[in-house]
């Protein structure tokens, strides 16, 4: 007769598949693993763009200003920035799956508590702790796959990404039907279903990760990079609102360097440091960094200023605007696995250099549009830019975590996804300040408005293109060494 396991028995087993899993074998159900991370990580990416199509509707109900309905974006995204790094720490200390399940809880329950606000501070207040909740669940989740995946690990990578961009660029869409469909608040409550959905699947088919070499929280480490995040992420999201050359953004922009600096010092310093500075002396992994930043800067930037002017120039309401983005994000969801599939067999750097060529090439395409040109005249290059955009997140989010010892996967996820929102948040400001820039300086006349709009927008494109370019030529000349191997069985290529 089968013994039935007692509970430290069962304890021991749980002790000994993470243990597994973290030397790089395979767990028992990898797919679905997989799967489960994915839906946790579509929940938290689909609130950072589908609250855009519900701000008028939230500032009529709650009568909030403009600048309240920008912190309701602001607070979220601050959040996050601040909290990845460490969300990773603490699940290669105290174990992934249960920062991925705290994290899903608090999501839930931080979503129930946007969806129950009834006044503007109260729906900020909210949406900065279910940014928290998320910055504990996104790091886990590469995390997990390279400890789960083993030599697989580049095509898990690969459907991850294509998810991811698919995730963030359905937003709108989702949030329009939705808004239309059960009002504003319906955005918020369909994550406690979500959320119940993740943390079951969570417990039944994702393996408990850590490392026994993971050494404890580093809190003066992690206050003191949070710190520089937050006031990074502080100016960008305020340079709207104060000039660059102001002493608000240029104060916010000081204390960050300065934090930063402080940061360097404490990790070269101490014993056991939040991020060991052994990690950006990788090659592959500094130019990870470089390309997954660039490739964040490149992702937002044309989803949100396309969708503006989509909506502003050709009148398109926000579902119909989304609707015509899918060639970017479509070709992104499939070149994503298939970079996945040939990163066995293309040199890292040249998929790197290779897909940031490939975003450069789509987006001077796109410099041709006019304010008569069809929407669908710039799906050709709107998929060649997708096409760079999955092989260069699938590259370089693989060369990060592929390239980090096991002991510091968590890490090494925070730091790739605080780089897409870095990436993100560069976008924003700067192509923000571009576009306001040729809009100040257009003749006033008729259309005049339009034609800045696009001009501006042609400008943000050159822009974009010669970033990846630069980008491009920085990864290939960066990685010129033997590629770092993972404990785990999942190597990083040769750079060729």
């Amino acid at each position: 007769m089968r013994q039935i396991p007692t509970g430290h028995a069962k304890a021991q087993e749980r002790s000994r598949l993470g243990a597994r899993a973290d030397d790089g074998q395979q767990a028992a159900h990898p797919w679905l693993a997989l799967c489960t991370m994915a839906l946790g990580l579509m929940m938290v990416l689909l609130d950072t763009s589908v609250v855009s199509v519900a701000n008028a509707t939230i500032g009529k109900d709650l009568h909030g200003s403009l600048a309240g309905l920008q912190w309701v974006t602001d607070a979220f995204l601050l959040a996050i920035a601040t909290g990845l790094v460490a969300g990773g720490k603490l699940g290669d200390h105290h174990g992934r799956r249960r920062l991925f399940g705290l994290g899903a809880a608090g999501f839930a329950v931080t979503s129930a508590g946007c969806g129950l606000s009834v006044s503007m501070g109260m729906l900020i207040g909210f949406r900065g702790a279910q940014g928290l909740a998320g910055a504990a669940m996104m790091p886990q989740t590469l995390a997990t796959l390279r400890a789960t995946f083993g030599r697989r690990f580049p095509l898990a990578v690969g459907i991850y990404v294509g998810i991811s961009s698919l995730a963030i660029a359905s937003g709108p869409i989702v949030g329009g039907a939705l808004v239309q469909a059960a009002g504003w608040r319906s955005i918020f409550f369909i994550n406690v279903i979500i959320g119940a959905a993740v943390i079951t699947a969570a417990r039944a088919f994702v393996p408990e990760t850590r490392s026994s070499r993971a050494a404890a929280m580093d809190v003066p480490g992690a206050l003191l990079l949070a710190g520089a995040l937050f006031c990074l992420a502080w100016a960008l999201v305020n340079s709207g609102s104060h000039a660059w050359s102001s002493a608000y953004t240029l104060g916010f922009l000081a204390a960050a360097a300065v934090l930063a600096v402080l940061w360097a010092v404490r990790m070269a310093r101490a014993a056991a440091p939040l991020v060991p500075l052994s990690l950006l002396r990788a090659a592959s992994f500094d130019a990870g960094i470089g390309v997954v930043t660039a490739t964040g800067f490149t992702m937002y930037g044309l989803l949100f200023y396309l969708t503006l002017y989509l909506q502003r120039v050709h009148g398109d309401s926000p579902i119909a605007a989304g609707a015509a983005l899918l060639p970017l994000t479509a070709a992104s969801g499939i070149a994503a696995p298939v970079g996945g599939v040939l990163a066995r067999h293309v040199p890292l750097r040249l998929e790197l250099g290779a897909g940031l060529l490939l975003i450069t090439a789509g987006t001077l395409g796109l410099t041709g549009l006019g304010r008569a040109a069809a929407p669908l005249s710039l799906a050709p290059w709107l998929a060649l830019a997708g096409v760079g955009v999955g092989i260069s997140l699938t590259g370089g989010s693989q060369a990060i975590v592929g390239s980090a010892p096991p002991a510091h996967a968590g890490i090494a996820t925070g730091i790739q996804q605080t780089s897409l929102n870095i990436g993100g948040a560069l976008a924003t400001a700067i192509l923000g300040s571009v576009m306001a820039s040729r809009a100040g300086a257009a003749v006033p006349g008729l259309l005049a408005t339009q034609q800045s709009m696009t001009s501006g927008l042609r400008s943000a494109f050159i822009i974009i293109a010669a970033v990846t370019a630069a980008a491009s030529l920085v990864a290939v000349s960066l990685i010129g060494g033997p590629a770092p191997t993972t404990q785990s069985g999942g190597n990083v290529r040769s750079p060729g």
